[in-house]
């Protein structure tokens, strides 16, 4: 049959294989074993429901001479097919599935009373038909399928599929509402168990890595390298890499639908392998860190919710305690493990009969478990406090709350003119920036926490007090001599500056860790009047005051100000930090140049601005000291 319709096939096969026939041979075994798995049954079984599932089909056209009605034949739509889905569920498979048990009980009586099948002496002793004796056990055929028959083993998945049974032929008093609410559930909760791991293992990561590691070099560093780093103890950190790695597999396909913290289907189809990088374990808003972030608030929810929910099917008014997430234990949750905590509960609670021509018969004492079941795992557990903590990037050191504390605590002044000039002399290549702006991330963050004596220099606090190495550092022999604590803000603001110009003549993006929302580009009008604006401002403060709102305040800026006027936010924040606001600026800056446009009102505004040497020139500063 495959043979003859082959092309046919093989055209609706996507994508193409070789092979149709043994594709398709394949596909119909993997099909069976998934219904096998699925009802609790074993592959004959299943067979065996096809079997009665096109019986009913078959059935049902001979009754009413139609089937599935009012659908388009096409399928061509996504309703349309849903539709079809919904109409066979209820015309075919529910009737089915709903008294599966009774129907494989009725063919398995009819195939061992089948004349064509009566004289095989194995199915009749098997059925207890006949009585054994020496001569006929002696005359079996071994090759005989039914002697080789698999034995129906009580799983999860065959549990379920017994309660749904139970469920829909009982009484509402009876029904056990707690246990079906577990049941929907297992498939996810079986991943609490490894949530006290995820969270020791971002723990122990942000011991080592925090304000130390930067996005880039989190992208890059791979699970292998770093388990080489970590020998003295590689087997703590595997095994608990393992236990994010088996949360993972469980729940990753349902963190497309996580609400605020939902993620891309691309990022669901991350597999944990020895190329992962490290930044994945890392809670983040942004890059591959949101995976990790996605999967604490998913497995925190819904324990939450698991247990709200109970406490409601049980009439339990009181109110849960609370507890950190940094203090939980598999005590807390609703933690076990499928085969070594649940399954045995199950069996002490099934009964087994064997009745003549019938085989062996599985019956649950439902009640019984459930209660077992909340005084086990449910009652008492208390209700998670769903703060997940961010891991904190070098970068993101320096952001405005930072950088507000540090001021508190260390007074803040402005470099000289010529100092900056003689600064950026010295650092002429992009890289000694870079590590210079490293070194003050890292001097920031532990200013910002403990403060520091502003006229200390900044070189005496990162080699004497953080201990760097020589090697790294300010890499400008001026800015070693004449920065002290109280220049670091204006020293950083300096450097960054420089970064993000090299950064965009080269045509590169200065803004790699600030949201893709303060990036949309302008239109050629909004160019040109943003352009004419800019030649009535003072173009090198308008570039210096929005390059540090974009690295201090837009990095991770809410939806509600993508659409404030640009010129407006910008001088509500200078006034916010009793600075000066600029004048002028939302007279001559177009109202439609919105915060959206941050990223690229900066790009127009750093190729209008002159050098900072041709600054100083112009302005007659400039004097060597």
């Amino acid at each position: 049959m495959f043979q003859r319709f082959n092309q046919s096939i093989a055209a609706v096969i996507k994508p193409p294989v070789q092979d149709v026939v043994q594709f398709l041979k394949e596909h119909i075994q993997h099909d069976i074993r998934c219904i096998a798995q699925c009802t609790g049954k074993n592959d004959d079984e299943a067979v065996q429901i096809i079997h009665l599932l096109l019986v009913r089909i078959v059935s049902d056209l001979d009754q009413q001479g139609e089937n599935l009605v009012n659908i388009d034949g096409n399928l061509t739509t996504k309703d349309s097919r849903t539709a079809w889905e919904d109409k066979f569920m209820t015309t075919y498979l529910n009737p089915v599935l709903s008294a599966i048990s009774n129907l494989l009980k009725d063919s398995l009586d009819r195939m061992v009373r089948d004349e064509r099948l009566g004289n095989n002496r194995l199915m009749r002793l098997l059925h207890e038909l006949d009585g054994p004796n020496y001569e006929s056990i002696t005359e079996l055929d071994s090759m005989c399928p039914a002697l080789w028959r698999y034995r129906k083993k009580i799983t999860i998945e065959y549990f379920s599929f017994k309660f749904q049974e139970y469920s829909q032929g009982c009484d509402k008093p009876d029904r056990c509402e707690v246990l079906a609410e577990f049941l929907k559930k297992e498939h996810h909760l079986r991943a609490l168990q490894y949530l006290p791991d995820i969270i020791k293992l971002q723990r122990l990561l942000s011991e080592k890595f925090h304000r130390r590691l930067d996005r880039n070099e989190a992208e890059e560093f791979t699970l292998a390298k770093f388990l080489k780093t970590a020998l003295q103890v590689k087997e703590q950190f595997s095994a608990l890499i393992n236990s994010f790695k088996m949360a993972w597999k469980i729940v990753r396909s349902s963190l497309t639908q996580n609400g605020p913290y939902s993620i891309s289907q691309e990022m669901c189809q991350i597999e944990v392998t020895n190329t992962t990088p490290i930044s994945m374990f890392l809670p983040a808003i942004t890059g591959q860190g949101r995976c990790a972030l996605a999967l604490n608030n998913f497995l925190v929810t819904l324990h939450n919710d698991f247990i709200g929910r109970c406490k409601s099917l049980l009439k339990d008014e009181s109110r849960p305690p609370e507890i950190s997430l940094a203090s939980i234990t598999k005590a807390h949750l609703v933690a076990y493990d499928p085969e070594k905590d649940f399954l045995p509960m199950v069996l002490v609670h099934c009964d087994y009969s064997l009745r003549v021509g019938e085989g062996t018969t599985v019956e649950f004492n439902w009640k019984c478990l459930e209660r077992q079941l909340v005084d086990r795992f449910i009652r008492g557990r208390p209700r998670l406090m769903s703060l997940v903590e961010l891991f904190v990037f070098s970068k993101d050191i320096c952001d405005g709350e930072v950088f507000k504390v540090l001021k508190q605590k260390i007074r803040q002044e402005e470099l000289t003119r010529p100092v900056q000039d003689q600064i950026l002399n010295e650092l002429i290549q992009l890289t000694d920036v870079c590590d210079a702006l490293k070194s003050l991330h890292i001097a920031i963050g532990f200013l910002s926490s403990a403060g520091g004596d502003p006229s200390m220099s900044i070189r005496e606090y990162l080699h004497s007090g953080l201990k760097m190495t020589r090697t790294n550092g300010l890499k400008s022999g001026k800015a070693e001599q004449f920065c002290e604590l109280q220049h670091i803000v204006s020293l950083w603001l300096l450097l960054s500056l420089e970064r993000a110009r090299v950064l965009t003549k080269r045509k590169q993006d200065p803004f790699d860790d600030v949201s893709d929302k303060v990036k949309s580009s302008l239109d050629k009008k909004q160019k040109y009047c943003l352009n004419n604006g800019l030649q009535k401002l003072n173009v090198d403060h308008f570039v210096r005051v929005l390059l540090e709102f974009i690295l201090l305040y837009l990095k991770h800026v809410s939806d509600d100000q993508l659409n404030f006027s640009l010129s407006a936010y910008i001088n509500a924040k200078l006034f916010e930090k009793d600075c000066d606001v600029i004048d002028g600026l939302e007279e001559y800056i177009p109202k439609d140049i919105k915060v959206e446009h941050a990223v690229e009102a900066w790009k127009v505004a750093c190729k209008r601005r002159l050098p900072l040497k041709d600054v100083l020139l112009i302005c007659g500063e400039f004097y060597h000291l």
